[in-house]
């Protein structure tokens, strides 16, 4: 990307570095607000993180695998899923932008996954290790109270995922789905969605036609 620069021995002027540094006074306070953390914690929190990009259907994890990281995805869009007893890949879980993921159950227990995370798309991921935050925890009580909240947030989406499966139809599953996080359909290829929602992709497509005439 081209830089403007003064006539002043090629200096930054100072009306072009303001609306780079209000940029990145408005990206700390989302991504602060996202995490539940107050901005100088911030500072602090932000240089723990693990900053990666994954190609289109790369794995960040498999099964077997162990997993010592929690992860955030900036942007993209992921798939966990697991294989049932048939060899199906059922999916389980279908996130994109500012979502916190991973296998809590593995991170927490320390045992083996079963379950895989794929990317559906690029992906700009940041991830803490579990070592890095728990040293977070022994300098403020905060962290580990942060900590807790993290977890928390990952364990509830799960939860609500078991929920919507007991719960809801389909159909009610599709709807909760675009209410939540409407440019989902737009990035989830249909053969995932489908699988989500436990239908096939031919009751979807039904499903589709039946809510566009709404």
């Amino acid at each position: 990307m081209p830089h403007r620069y003064s006539g002043n021995g090629g200096k930054i002027s100072n009306s072009c570095l303001l609306p780079i540094q209000l940029q990145m006074k408005d990206i700390e306070k989302k991504y602060a607000a996202l995490f539940g953390i107050d901005r100088e914690r911030w500072k602090i929190f932000k240089d723990y993180l693990i900053s990666q990009s994954v190609e289109k259907n790369e794995y960040l994890l498999r099964e077997g695998q162990y997993v010592n990281s929690l992860g955030f995805l900036i942007t993209g869009a992921l798939r966990t899923f697991y294989t049932d007893e048939k060899g199906n890949e059922i999916s389980f879980l279908l996130q994109t932008d500012d979502s916190f993921f991973g296998d809590f159950g593995s991170y927490l227990l320390e045992s083996p996954s079963r379950l895989n995370i794929q990317a559906i798309e690029y992906c700009e991921i940041w991830f803490i290790e579990k070592e890095a935050l728990e040293g977070l925890y022994l300098t403020d009580i905060y962290w580990m109270q942060f900590g807790k909240q993290m977890a928390e947030k990952i364990f509830l989406d799960a939860r609500q995922r078991i929920e919507e499966l007991l719960y809801l139809n389909p159909e009610q599953r599709y709807l909760h789905l675009l209410a939540k996080t409407p440019e989902l359909h737009k990035k989830i290829p249909q053969k995932y969605l489908s699988s989500y929602l436990g239908i096939t992709p031919q009751s979807l497509s039904k499903i589709r036609k039946r809510i566009s005439k709404y």
